[in-house]
Formats: structure tokens, C-alpha cells, sequence
């Protein structure tokens, strides 16, 4: 009997929801999280996409019809380093498989902005794992 393995990545997603507010006249935080589980020695990279507007990482738009929501995703908990795709380089992130589940924080923030008409504002950003 034999077995090979080969090079192999699952990727799972925490959504992240920026809650309820009113004015948006300060920063909102939230975070999320893209979990990679890699085969051992496997190196990977992860990049998100503009989201369905095709903004730049730092412009990204959650929208409600014709209006919307200015958010932004990083890498880092000071949200200084955007995470974006292959387009805009060094804002991917990359790391080697162990065989268990490594999660990264998505962190993501709704700067101030003139407030738009209350409702639900989404966006749906494609996390796209290489191998």
C-alpha cells in the first residue's frame, strides 16, 4: 500500500459586520477572518479583492442601491498596511502551511464619511487563495 499527498489549501471565512450606527462621524472597526489550512510546506498567498464596486483596497464601497458605505480592509490591528490582490503589490499576504488551520485577521474600518440614507449596506469582497 502507498498514499501520496499532495499540495492542498482549504480556505474558510468569518464575515465581517460592521453593526449598527448612526452618524458616521468617527472610525468604525470591525473584524473578520480568512482561515488557511495547508498541507505542510505548502506556501500560499491571500488576496481580496475591490469587492463588487472593483474600488482600490483602501476605497472599497458597501452599497444600497445608488448610495454607499467608504470601507477599507488591512493586515495589520493598527490598520496601516491595506489588504488587497495581486494589482497592488505588497498588500497580499503570505505564509506556509503547518497542516493545521491558521487564521487571519481581517481587520476592516469605515472611516468618516458624510452619512448616507439609513439602511443595510453590503459588499461581497473574493478572497482568492494561491498555492
Amino acid at each position: 500500500m502507498n498514499a501520496n499527498v499532495a499540495a492542498n489549501c482549504l480556505v474558510a471565512i468569518q464575515n465581517i459586520d460592521f453593526g449598527t450606527k448612526g452618524v458616521l462621524n468617527a472610525n468604525v472597526d470591525a473584524t473578520g477572518s480568512v482561515t488557511a489550512t495547508c498541507t505542510p510546506g505548502t506556501t500560499y498567498t491571500i488576496s481580496l479583492n475591490g469587492g463588487t464596486t472593483n474600488s482600490a483596497p483602501m476605497a472599497r464601497k458597501m452599497s444600497r442601491g445608488a448610495e454607499t458605505v467608504t470601507y477599507a480592509l488591512y493586515k495589520d490591528v493598527a490598520r496601516s498596511q491595506p489588504w488587497g490582490d495581486a494589482a497592488s503589490p505588497g498588500s497580499t499576504v503570505a505564509g506556509t502551511g503547518n497542516g493545521a488551520a491558521q487564521v487571519l485577521t481581517v481587520y476592516g474600518r469605515v472611516p468618516p464619511q458624510d452619512t448616507p440614507n439609513p439602511g443595510t449596506y453590503t459588499d461581497t469582497v473574493v478572497v482568492t487563495l494561491t498555492y
